[in-house]
């Protein structure tokens, strides 16, 4: 098989959260709607030109694959926001192609669009005996490599990701993420000692404790996800990720 073609499209495309988790849900409609509309074989370039078919009508809010191609609610209301996010798919194009396939997206994508977005780092090894503070801690390791800046307003949140995001702009490295794992662990931790529970937020910059942490790995202001919060207890961890998110739960001793 040609490395530098790929097949299945749709479906690997459709298969993103499966294939590639912990994105954003504005990846996820964005990969969605790239299988229902791209080719089912395509090169490189074909993804390129594919994306920027998405990125022109998503601006100008009309399909131009297809008349009876319409866009998902979602990608009606949050349209800025996935423009935004649009860079992060190449992280998706990683996990669902083959090595030498995703590089040459990366080169012609950087060169075109000037997207510059590091690979994804697995995250392993446990630093904390608490189920609950490992969640959390693991969540926002996963957070910090794409951070997603849903704040709400969508010419800010647009200017947010192109004007900021200077850690998210090179790839962190395991070194990277086991030191902020360990610091952010502490700073949960001390606060459950004295609290029972910690409150971790993100408005346009990150509290205490996620600020202390991203620091000691170089993270700035616009490396974290803003209007972010997670809620930690001995019962659940729960996060809203983004301006009025619903809140979810991502742990809960019930389901341990």
């Amino acid at each position: 098989m040609n490395k530098m073609l790929m097949v299945n499209v749709k479906e690997k495309f459709a298969q993103a959260r499966e294939l590639c988790p912990g994105m954003s849900e504005e990846i996820y409609a964005l990969t969605d709607h790239f299988a229902d509309v791209a080719n089912d074989c395509l090169y490189p370039s074909g993804i390129l030109v594919a994306l920027a078919c998405i990125m022109h009508d998503l601006r100008t809010k009309r399909c131009s694959f297809a008349p009876q191609i319409e866009f998902s609610e979602y990608l009606v209301t949050h349209s800025a926001q996935v423009q935004a996010q649009m860079p992060f798919v190449l992280q998706v194009i990683d996990a669902i192609a083959e090595p030498d396939f995703a590089e040459a997206v990366r080169a012609e994508c950087g060169e075109v669009f000037h997207w510059n977005v590091p690979k994804r780092v697995a995250i392993s090894g446990k630093i904390s005996e608490y189920e609950n503070i490992n969640a959390a801690v693991n969540w926002w390791a996963e957070a910090i490599q794409h951070p997603k800046m849903g704040n709400g307003d969508d010419d800010l949140a647009m200017l947010l990701t192109m004007f900021g995001g200077r850690a998210s702009r090179r790839q962190l490295t395991e070194t990277d993420l086991r030191t902020f794992r360990k610091k952010l662990t502490d700073g949960i931790s001390k606060q459950m000692e004295v609290m029972g529970r910690v409150t971790l937020s993100v408005d346009y910059g990150p509290d205490r404790i996620l600020g202390e942490a991203g620091a000691a790995i170089g993270l700035g202001q616009f490396d974290f996800p803003c209007k972010t919060t997670m809620r930690i207890t001995e019962a659940e961890v729960e996060v809203s990720a983004g301006c009025a998110a619903p809140w979810q739960t991502i742990w809960s001793a019930n389901a341990s």
